[in-house]
C-alpha cells in the first residue's frame, strides 16, 4: 500500500492505493518505433467520413468540426498567393512547409476549409522527413482523433519517443505522460520521472509540476514533501496554473510548509487568474469568491482549455479541493500523504 492515483470520471485523483506498476521488456519500445515506422510509411489510420472519436485525456477537446470562416474579401489574394507558395514548397518535400500546412488544415487558416485528414497527411509528410515538431504534433492528433482521422495511442506514443530522443521538449513530457499512465505502451513509472526530469530541467513547466506530484505521491521516487514543493514553485514562476493551484493546497494542509491559510488563498488567487479551474473552486469552497464564481468562464480559463488544460474534481469537505491530473498538469488532493520523507503534516 502506498500513496498513488487514480482516476475516476475523468479525473485523477491523489490516494492511498495499491501501486501495480508494470516494468516494460525491451520490446516494451521495439513495438512501438516498429507501428512509428509503419505510420510514416503511409499506413496512418485514417477513416474517412467517420464521427468524431472520444477525446483520450480529461480537458483535451477534439477541434471543432466545420470549415474555416470566409476571410475579408481584401486577404483573399492574400491567401491564395501564400496557399500557393506553401503547397509548392511542401510538394518539393520542404518539412518545415509540409508542417505549416498542416497547421493550416488544422486551424482552418489561409482560407482553407479545416479537415484533420489532410492535416494528418502532411504532418506525417513532415515527420516521415524526421520533424520533431511534425511529430509531435501528429502524435497529439492520434491521441485525440478526429473526423477522418482514429485515434491510435501506440503509434501516438511512437512518436513522442522519436520526437523526444530529438530533443523536442513538449515531446519529452507527454513521452512521461504516456509511460506513467501506461497509454500506448507499457507503464513504466520510473522511467517516466526521467522523461519528466529532462523536460523540467530545460524549464518545462508541466514536466515540474508532474515531479512535484511524483514527489508528493512517492510514484517512482521517494517521497519527499519538500521537493514536491519546490518543483511546484519552480512551475509557479512561469505562472502555471496547476502549480500554482498546488501551491495553495500544500500551505492550507500544511504539506511541506507551515500552514498558512492567507498563502494559500493567494496562491489560489494567482491560480484563477491564471485560468486554472481548481483555484476557482478551491476560492469558492473557502467563501473567497461567490458560488456564481464557478460558471462564469473567464477568458484566461477559456483560453486554458484549448491548452489541454484538465478539469477540476470536486471539493472535498474539511481539505484542499483535488485538482485534476491530466495533459497539462497534475494536482494535489485533500487526502495527506502518509509515511515517507519531508515535512509530516
Amino acid at each position: 500500500m502506498g500513496l498513488g492515483a487514480y482516476q475516476t470520471g475523468g479525473i485523477w485523483y491523489v490516494a492511498v492505493m495499491d501501486d501495480l506498476t508494470a516494468f516494460p521488456n525491451r520490446a516494451g519500445f521495439w513495438i512501438p518505433s516498429l507501428l512509428m515506422m509503419l505510420a510514416l510509411a503511409g499506413a496512418l489510420p485514417l477513416a474517412p467520413g467517420a464521427g468524431a472519436q472520444p477525446v483520450l485525456l480529461p480537458g483535451v477537446q477534439s477541434p471543432a468540426a466545420g470549415g474555416a470562416a470566409a476571410p475579408p474579401a481584401g486577404n483573399k489574394r492574400a491567401f491564395a498567393r501564400q496557399r500557393k507558395e506553401l503547397l509548392a514548397r511542401a510538394r518539393a518535400n520542404d518539412a518545415a512547409a509540409m508542417r505549416k500546412l498542416a497547421q493550416a488544415y488544422m486551424q482552418g487558416h489561409l482560407g482553407l476549409k479545416k479537415s484533420l485528414a489532410k492535416a494528418a497527411h502532411w504532418y506525417r509528410r513532415a515527420a516521415q522527413a524526421g520533424d520533431a515538431r511534425a511529430q509531435f504534433s501528429l502524435a497529439r492528433l492520434l491521441l485525440k482523433g478526429g473526423d477522418g482521422v482514429r485515434r491510435a495511442p501506440k503509434i501516438a506514443a511512437a512518436l513522442f519517443l522519436a520526437a523526444a530522443r530529438k530533443g523536442h521538449v513538449p515531446s519529452m513530457y507527454w513521452l512521461g505522460h504516456m509511460l506513467e499512465r501506461g497509454i500506448g505502451m507499457a507503464r513504466d513509472v520510473k522511467e517516466a520521472r526521467k522523461w519528466f526530469l529532462k523536460a523540467a530541467e530545460k524549464g518545462y513547466a508541466p514536466a515540474q509540476v508532474a515531479l512535484g506530484v511524483m514527489a508528493l505521491a512517492g510514484r517512482g521516487t521517494q517521497r519527499d514533501l519538500v521537493k514536491a514543493r519546490d518543483w511546484f514553485a519552480k512551475a509557479a514562476e512561469r505562472k502555471d496554473g496547476w502549480a500554482l493551484n498546488n501551491l495553495g493546497a500544500l500551505y492550507e494542509m500544511g504539506w511541506g510548509v507551515a500552514k498558512d491559510r492567507e498563502k494559500a488563498v493567494i496562491y489560489y488567487e494567482l491560480a484563477h487568474e491564471n485560468g486554472n479551474p481548481a483555484g476557482t473552486r478551491n476560492l469558492v469552497r473557502l467563501g473567497e469568491l461567490p458560488p456564481e464564481a464557478l460558471d462564469a468562464s473567464s477568458p484566461a480559463q477559456a483560453a486554458s482549455g484549448a491548452e489541454a488544460q484538465p478539469a477540476a474534481a470536486p471539493a472535498k469537505a474539511g481539505g484542499a479541493a483535488n485538482a485534476a491530473s491530466g495533459a497539462a498538469g497534475k494536482g494535489v488532493s485533500a487526502s495527506p500523504p502518509a509515511g515517507g520523507s519531508g515535512k509530516k503534516p
